[in-house]
């Protein structure tokens, strides 16, 4: 066989993976959301929701260090989405197991889909942190400082950092 039919052939079963996976991401995705009352809103409220008790009680006992409320309001939602994109990665792929080993009995697929749906939901979800810290940037009336770019080039390997170490704890799921 030669190197350029092993790069196809290669090819060929990363790309049926990543179908799989991104179908399986969305066969979840639309039965998660069809149970909440708010529907795909929820994949932000329950964010937003987790975000104001850091800022009523952190600004009330002086988490903000003197700062002005409205930039510790801004740093620390800018600090929970950028962990929310760590446990993202370090947790959805075990999520997504559990949530598919039915699934997973019944029809024989490629485990490895699990984390490429995984992979998808916290992509998805870190689409909607950026925008939610942008508009925060927006709400408070600040700029986004010249190293905003340098953040969003980070954002994956953020996500990336928390697959790294949730990756070995997705076999556990299935047990």
């Amino acid at each position: 066989m030669t190197v350029r039919a092993r790069i196809r052939s290669a090819w060929g079963r990363t790309r049926t993976l990543f179908v799989l996976g991104f179908s399986l991401f969305l066969r979840d995705y639309r039965a998660r959301f069809r149970q909440t009352f708010f529907g795909s809103f929820w994949a932000v409220g329950q964010v937003l929701l987790g975000y104001l008790p850091l800022v009523l009680v952190g600004s009330q006992i002086g988490l903000g260090a003197g700062a002005a409320p409205r930039l510790y309001a801004l740093h620390s939602m800018l600090g929970l989405l950028i962990w929310q994109m760590f446990w993202d990665g370090l947790y959805l792929p075990q999520w997504v197991g559990r949530r598919m080993r039915g699934v997973l009995a019944e029809v024989p697929f490629p485990v490895e889909a699990v984390l490429v749906a995984g992979c998808c939901y916290a992509a998805f979800n870190a689409m909607f942190y950026l925008l939610i810290i942008l508009a925060g940037y927006f709400v408070v009336g600040a700029l986004p400082p010249a190293s905003f770019v340098l953040g969003l080039l980070a954002a994956p390997l953020v996500i990336i950092a928390g697959l790294s170490v949730g990756i070995f704890f997705v076999p556990l799921t299935f047990i």
